[in-house]
């Protein structure tokens, strides 16, 4: 069916029902391959499909969220926590989501902001264990973090002092990964 043909008849009404069946149709089919690059690995392509299908439904909360897994495991942080915001801001939610907000903030050496990420997503989905590792590995980092500034405190004045607090936070491995559960 050609729109032109119908505008020259005058079939205004077909031609604004072609053209969402259309847009519908292209929506699903870009949302169907965006799913399928994801699940073959394809996440460059993926990435591509998701971004197209999000301009046509910013409102899909499954697709930001597969998006913002992939920016995630490509290390980008940035997009990975937008993406996730906004599923959350569409109603999506989830204790995974939360739980993955709480990622980004500790890797961005945000503990604090993880453990109140990971509180919520435990309060979401108590019966995951993971989240509640996460939840203990997050304040147990906040406890080592409270030592070395009581320790920096005590050695104030101390150049050496600062030296060793430096060296006990490598030491402590504050920048260790929290191991987060793949899906």
């Amino acid at each position: 069916m050609r729109f032109g043909n119908l505008l020259v008849r005058g079939a205004y009404p077909l031609v604004l029902v072609a053209f969402f069946g259309l847009a519908t149709q292209s929506r699903a089919s870009t949302r169907e391959a965006a799913f399928e690059a994801f699940r073959t690995g394809a996440w460059e392509q993926a990435v591509q499909l998701f971004e197209e299908h999000l301009r046509l439904s910013p409102q899909d909360g499954e697709a930001l969220q597969t998006l913002g897994y992939i920016y995630y495991k490509a290390e980008e942080f940035s997009k990975a926590k937008n993406r996730f915001e906004q599923a959350v801001a569409t109603g999506h939610e989830t204790a995974y989501v939360i739980s993955m907000l709480g990622n980004i903030a500790f890797k961005q050496l945000d503990p604090g902001g993880a453990c109140k990420l990971y509180e919520q997503a435990v309060a979401l989905d108590r019966d995951d264990s993971s989240l509640q590792e996460n939840l203990h590995l997050v304040e147990k980092e906040i406890e080592r973090i409270h030592e070395l500034v009581s320790l920096r405190d005590r050695c104030a004045g101390f150049y050496w002092g600062s030296l060793v607090v430096v060296g006990l936070l490598l030491a402590a491995g504050l920048w260790c990964e929290v191991r987060v559960r793949s899906q």
